[in-house]
């Protein structure tokens, strides 16, 4: 494990915590994990033992899911303190989950899974590895059937994503 820096009480423990999609850096939630002074240990890949699915959720999360038929699958490992950790769990939202995660390296750590419910009805997207990727595809498909507009300029956010609204000028 990684040394971290900043103090650590004696005899407190410091939890490895993998996120692969919204909590990442760059991504919408990661502040929850800020805030609590969490630190970024950098890029992990799970073992090929997981699925991941993308759940209807606001704002969209991929959710992992074990599964024979895996695939390793892209990350990030952050260290927080066993109290960030607890306090991170106590406003999890369903239906996302918290257990162990077997990483690419064979070392565990504790990410995010989400219950069997919404891993049925979520969209498999475990062919992308990668949220972020998925989230660039998800993109260019809702691109590729978007109506086309000829007039108005496009309007995008600054992370990327289109904001979906065109300003159109003299129409109601």
């Amino acid at each position: 494990m990684s040394k971290v820096p900043w103090p650590v009480a004696a005899g407190a423990a410091v939890v490895p915590l993998v996120v692969v999609g919204a909590h990442r850096k760059g991504q919408p939630l990661v502040a929850e994990l800020e805030r609590r002074g969490t630190f970024w240990d950098g890029p992990v890949t799970t073992a090929p033992l997981y699925r991941m699915v993308a759940l209807d959720t606001t704002p969209p999360k991929p959710g992992l899911v074990r599964s024979k038929q895996g695939a390793e699958l892209v990350g990030e490992r952050w260290l927080l303190s066993e109290a960030a950790l607890g306090s991170f769990l106590s406003k999890l939202p369903e239906p996302m989950l918290l257990g162990s995660i077997t990483l690419s390296d064979g070392s565990n750590a504790v990410g995010f899974a989400c219950d069997a419910e919404a891993a049925a009805s979520g969209r498999d997207i475990t062919d992308h590895r990668n949220w972020i990727t998925a989230l660039r595809a998800f993109d260019q498909h809702v691109e590729a059937v978007r109506p086309a507009v000829k007039t108005g300029p496009r309007v995008w956010r600054e992370v990327g994503q289109p904001l979906i609204t065109v300003l159109q000028r003299g129409q109601k």
